[in-house]
């Protein structure tokens, strides 16, 4: 199993003008996308529900400190509904492929970073309860997007690279196929994030 990073494009704006919106338009629709429903269906017994959270959120009601957790779930599926889609939309593997992809990047490109702090360092600021532990959540926006764009095209990484080591015959070709694949991927959602004017936010659970 394990922890997994994904990422959607959104305007912060229209995400935080759903707080307290009463909008039972919006809140109908979004309970009715599939991504609401693939959360709803895996909720907690001993919490509020991920409906009952998003209500919260979308009608201004009061949240349940203790259930912190499900306000980070039901805001997902409120990003999943607002955002854009990105041309990455690979989940990536905390620990595992973070891992290949922060080595390659400095053994190969001389980038010392730390791809999960990228993306997870900076929680936004939308009054939610905060949570302990997972899921964890961060956002980029303007002009860091373009500072992280700038050190990632350090990696020139081209889809012929990729899949020349895909056809490889070794485990390293295999790990330096994952990691170009990843750091690749995470470019060209910073990259259209910037072209939209879009902000880039980032989930772990």
């Amino acid at each position: 199993m394990g922890y997994y990073i994904f990422s959607y494009a959104i305007d912060l704006k229209n995400i935080t003008k759903a707080f307290g919106r009463k909008d039972s338009k919006l809140f109908e629709n979004i309970i009715s996308s599939p991504d609401f429903i693939h959360y709803q269906e895996n909720s907690f017994n001993d919490s509020v529900s991920v409906k009952e959270a998003l209500h919260h959120i979308v009608f201004g009601e009061k949240y349940i400190e203790k259930d912190a957790h499900m306000y980070q779930y039901a805001l997902i599926t409120l990003c999943a509904y607002l955002g854009m889609e990105l041309p990455y939309k690979h989940e990536i593997k905390l620990g595992y492929e973070t891992d290949l992809i922060n080595g390659f990047l400095e053994t190969d490109f001389g980038i010392i970073t730390c791809l999960e702090e990228d993306l997870l360092s900076t929680p936004p600021q939308l009054g939610l309860p905060e949570v302990a532990d997972w899921p964890q959540c961060g956002i980029i926006e303007q002009p860091e997007l373009q500072n992280l764009s700038t050190m990632y095209s350090l990696a020139n990484i081209t889809e012929q690279q990729i899949t020349g080591l895909w056809e490889g015959t070794n485990d390293e070709d295999e790990d330096r196929a994952c990691a170009y694949e990843g750091i690749k991927g995470v470019k060209d959602n910073i990259d259209f994030c910037i072209a939209n004017n879009l902000s880039l936010i980032s989930f772990c659970h």
